[in-house]
Formats: structure tokens, C-alpha cells, sequence
């Protein structure tokens, strides 16, 4: 299962939308795709001035996977793109491409839904037991009772950037302390991006701490965006 794939998964609740209390999915579902790509080296990081640019490195016409295909067809469409409009992107790691593996094999239904002219998708859970086997490994590793596979690691790292382990993985951090997940999740974070422990390439390395780090700055950003309206309004 890709990283992208367990991400939607754990962000999509059983009757098919968005997990509640859960705001900034498209930044999750978006990096995730990207660490996918950097993973299988289908892309190059490349920075220029201040910003850093994601350029596919090789054609999306030999790349079989159907949902990393799609993600380098993306990133050929404009060429290079600014990490930061990838993230916020729309048509990047779209749910119906992400979904698609889930719907062919009966994980889960897609329903389309409409409200006059707006139309979307919802996926209902057909196949409980997929996202229940992989809760159970994500339980076993927030309580110190096994090793998450790299992969595992991008995804707690992911969803923590957006602030979603605790309304997303409620019961399998029941009985952890708040200080024993920040401890957790921040000696993951780590082991993904040091390069003495030498758990994953220095492509996905980087690419792992740069989206981390770009989810939380935009985050922020929108906060004191927010902030700022709100004192301009009283």
C-alpha cells in the first residue's frame, strides 16, 4: 500500500468523507504522494532562490503504478512545480485517483453525491479489515510495542504535521501519554531524516523533512492570516 493510499484511508471515515475535526487533508494526501514518488525515485528536488521546485525525473509513460504515474503526469504538465503549490494543489494527488485501487478491489464503494451544480465522490468502507489491520500496526508502535516500517514512519509523520494524530488515531493512542506521543513521533520524524541511522534514502530524507516542514509553515501561515482578519474585524 502506498503512503498516499494509507493516508486517504486513515483520513476518510466509514461513510466515505473526511474524517471530523480534521482540517488540511489535501496538504496530507498531496505530501504523502510526493514522499511515494521520492520513494521510487521519480522525482528531483531542486532549489532555486528561496523556494524549492519538484521536477519528475523520468517520463510518466514508464511508470506503471497507476497513482505514481498520475503524479508525474502532474509534475510534467507545468514542468517543475514550487513545493509549497504542490502541496496546496488540487488536481495533485486527486481522492479519485487515490482511491481508485481501494474501489477495484472492493475496500471501498464510490458514490457520487451532488448539490446543484456541484457534484463530488464519496467512498463508503465496503472492507473493514484493511484499515483495521493497519490501525492495529500504528497502535503497536504508539505504545512501544513494535517497529513501523519506513512507510508507517512518512505516514505518522505526515499525519502529525497536520496536527491529526489524536482526532484520527483517537483509540490507538488511548492510554499514552501527551509527552510520550510528542516522544514517539518525534524520534520517527527523526530516524526518517538522520542520515546515521540511514533508514531511507537521502532523496526521500530530504523530501520528507522539506513537505514536514512545509505543512507546518503553511499551517502556521493561515493562523496568523486568520488571526489578523479577526483583529481587523473588532
Amino acid at each position: 500500500m502506498l503512503i498516499a493510499e494509507q493516508v486517504f484511508l486513515l483520513l476518510t471515515n466509514d461513510k466515505g468523507g473526511g474524517e471530523a475535526w480534521v482540517s488540511h487533508r489535501n496538504l496530507a494526501l498531496n505530501g504523502a504522494l510526493l514522499c511515494d514518488l521520492a520513494a521510487h525515485n521519480y522525482i528531483a528536488l531542486e532549489r532555486k532562490r528561496l523556494s524549492l521546485r519538484v521536477l519528475p525525473a523520468v517520463p510518466s509513460t514508464s511508470v506503471q503504478d497507476p497513482l505514481l504515474r498520475h503524479g508525474v503526469a502532474e509534475l510534467e504538465r507545468k514542468g517543475e512545480r514550487r513545493l509549497t503549490s504542490l502541496l496546496e494543489s488540487g488536481k495533485f494527488a486527486q481522492p479519485s485517483v487515490v482511491a481508485q485501487r481501494f474501489v477495484a478491489n472492493g475496500v471501498l464503494a464510490q458514490e457520487e453525491k451532488g448539490f446543484l451544480f456541484v457534484s463530488w465522490n464519496k467512498y463508503p468502507t465496503l472492507d473493514p479489515s484493511v484499515e483495521a489491520n493497519l490501525r492495529a500496526r500504528f497502535q503497536q508502535t504508539l505504545h512501544g510495542q513494535g517497529q513501523e516500517s519506513w512507510d508507517e514512519a512518512v505516514v505518522l509523520t505526515l499525519l502529525d504535521a497536520i496536527e491529526a494524530i489524536g482526532p484520527v488515531l483517537k483509540q490507538e493512542t488511548k492510554g499514552t501519554t501527551r509527552r510520550d506521543r510528542r516522544e514517539t513521533l518525534g524520534e520517527i520524524a527523526y530516524s526518517l531524516v538522520s542520515p546515521e541511522l540511514e533508514r531511507t534514502g537521502a532523496l526521500l530524507s530530504d523530501t520528507v523533512q522539506a513537505v514536514r516542514q512545509s505543512i507546518v509553515e503553511i499551517i502556521e501561515e493561515e493562523r496568523r492570516q486568520a488571526q489578523a482578519q479577526a483583529r481587523a474585524r473588532r
